[in-house]
């Protein structure tokens, strides 16, 4: 016995008292300084420490167990509760269990039935719970933070670096991922799910409602039974849905907003209640409900309730450039009250019924403009001039061509124009050509002589406060060649008549053609003749060798 001690029982056989060690009960030792053993085979053997219970044992400097069979090996470490360990410096151990341990986490903490806390600086607070790895924080039943920095709280999982796992069966299965909520599960890097049953795969996603879910990166679903199926879409709303059910290829980008909202096309976007549609193709858009709900192509917009293609149309499944503004037309049944097609040719109404101009807008109903309007009319066939029109005060239009005169209007039918010639002229994308409206003469010659004498310039109207740069010839200088094709106007200025130049150009260009045919041929003969002598000196060159 060392000096101050105190003993009331038996020693170990091997033990000893140290230093103002207290030791009470059979078979103890208490050989560190100033430590404590209580209880049957209880051993303080650290200075400072203390062991309490049925072969309690604290090993170590400034530590204490206390419970039968507990064990405090670590340094500054605390052991409470039968079979508890604390082996790790400054750790602790509460609870009862033969695994209810701290083995080699430093300034560890495990408190609860069979807790394992083993990474330094961890914390494992439940019946069950784990963190086996550097600051790793598992809370509740069962729970489980095996990665550095991870937290697990409830029955939940947390086994990826810094992920985060909240509620009952929430898993956070990859790094900084991030799952909250009864069985949610964010399997991806930096994934985060909230909600019920809510399921994020993909790394980059975020998935926040009951059931929301997807299996792809960087996508967003938010709503009860959201979905995304293609990288990098957005699903907002109860039942929405992001990329093509009936295809893996399209749907990559694609944003759905809305109750049931749903947006197959790559890059596109619904935004309304059941607005869109799961079929594929790109840049797709849209806004309102039921709005694209059979368009299976590409490059549609539809804003408007109801708004879009009919079914089975034409219009629906080409990848020309469509908008539809507002629900079907009920002046004329039309596809919408307002349409724009921007194509490169012909198209047709979906059922072939007629024909518009290329890039045409479409209106189905009547138009009121309450304001001036100036509008430059595209047509063919008369003059290169374009006509503007003008509101007036009366109300009605009157047309005004580039230089600011006023042209005339309106006398054959109601609502013609007249072309500066006077003549009415269509304003369609075609011109009166039928052989029963024409006296037919002689055949016009006009060619490439004529066309040879005219000059082109650069000029601008002298009224034109805009000065537009435009490229023409001289009224004054086509009248030497055409003398039909220029008169005087009631104005007094020269006008001219297009069509002269344009059908002379075509002899024109007939005339050229028949001379390079003609050059072709000669061209072909001098090959030949020329192979034919080729052949000739090779066979000279083989006698003389």
């Amino acid at each position: 016995m060392e000096n101050n001690a105190v003993m009331l029982g038996s020693l170990n056989n091997s033990g000893t008292l140290g230093t103002s060690a207290v030791s009470l009960g059979t078979d103890t030792k208490a050989d560190g300084l100033d430590s404590v053993s209580v209880g049957r085979s209880a051993k303080s053997t650290g200075s400072y420490s203390v062991a309490v219970g049925n072969l309690a044992n604290s090993s170590a400097t400034e530590t204490v167990s206390i419970g039968d069979s507990s064990l405090a090996s670590g340094s500054g470490s605390l052991a409470l509760g039968a079979m508890s360990q604390a082996t790790g410096s400054n750790s602790v151990a509460v609870g009862i269990g033969d695994d209810s341990i701290s083995i080699s986490g430093s300034e560890a903490v495990g408190i609860g039935y069979q807790a394992v806390s083993t990474g330094s600086h961890s914390t494992a607070i439940g019946r069950i719970a784990s963190a086996t790895n550097t600051n790793a924080l598992a809370i509740g039943n069962s729970s489980e933070a095996s990665e550095e920095n991870a937290i697990a709280i409830g029955d939940a999982r947390a086994t990826g670096l810094g992920s985060v796992a909240i509620g009952d069966a929430a898993n956070a299965l990859s790094d900084y991922a991030v799952a909250l909520g009864l069985n949610t599960n964010a399997s991806g890097d930096q994934a985060i799910a909230l909600g019920y049953y809510t399921s994020m795969k993909g790394s980059n996603s975020i998935g926040l409602g009951n059931n929301a879910n997807s299996e792809v990166s960087n996508a967003i679903a938010i709503g009860t039974n959201a979905s995304v199926l293609r990288g990098g879409g957005i699903a907002i709303g109860n039942n929405a849905h992001s990329g093509a059910t009936n295809s893996t290829l399209y749907g990559d980008n694609a944003i759905a907003i809305g109750s049931g909202a749903k947006m197959g096309n790559d890059y596109g976007v619904a935004i309304g209640n059941n607005s869109g549609h799961t079929n594929k193709g790109i840049y797709g858009v849209a806004i309102g409900y039921n709005a694209c709900q059979y368009v299976s192509g590409s490059n549609k917009v539809c804003i408007g309730a109801n708004s879009g293609p009919k079914s089975g149309s034409d219009w629906a499944k080409d990848y020309t450039e469509r908008i539809f503004i507002g629900s079907k037309s009920k002046f004329n049944d039309g596809a919408a009250v307002l349409e724009v097609h921007n194509n490169s040719g012909k198209i047709w109404d979906g059922n072939g019924k007629f024909v518009t101009a290329d890039s045409t807008v479409v209106i189905n109903g009547h138009l009121v403009v309450k304001g001036g309007i100036v509008s430059t009319l595209w047509r063919k066939g008369e003059s290169n001039d374009d006509i503007n029109l003008y509101g007036r005060t009366g109300g009605q239009l009157e047309p005004f061509d580039a230089s600011g005169i006023i042209s005339r209007y309106g006398s054959d039918d109601k609502g013609a124009f007249r072309s500066f010639n006077g003549n009415k002229f269509n304003t369609g994308s075609w011109g009166w050509s039928d052989k029963r409206l024409k006296y037919v003469g002689k055949e016009n010659t006009s060619g490439l002589d004529k066309i040879r004498q005219l000059k082109v310039f650069n000029y601008t109207f002298k009224k034109d406060e805009t000065k537009t740069p435009r490229v023409g010839v001289i009224a004054q200088d086509l009248q030497k060649v055409f003398p039909d094709a220029v008169k005087k106007g009631s104005d007094g200025f020269l006008i001219i008549r297009m069509e002269d130049i344009f059908f002379a150009v075509i002899n024109a260009i007939k005339e050229l053609d028949a001379r390079v045919t003609a050059l072709e041929k000669e061209n072909q003969f001098l090959k030949e003749q020329n192979k034919a002598l080729d052949a000739r000196l090779k066979a000279v060159e083989a006698k003389l060798k």
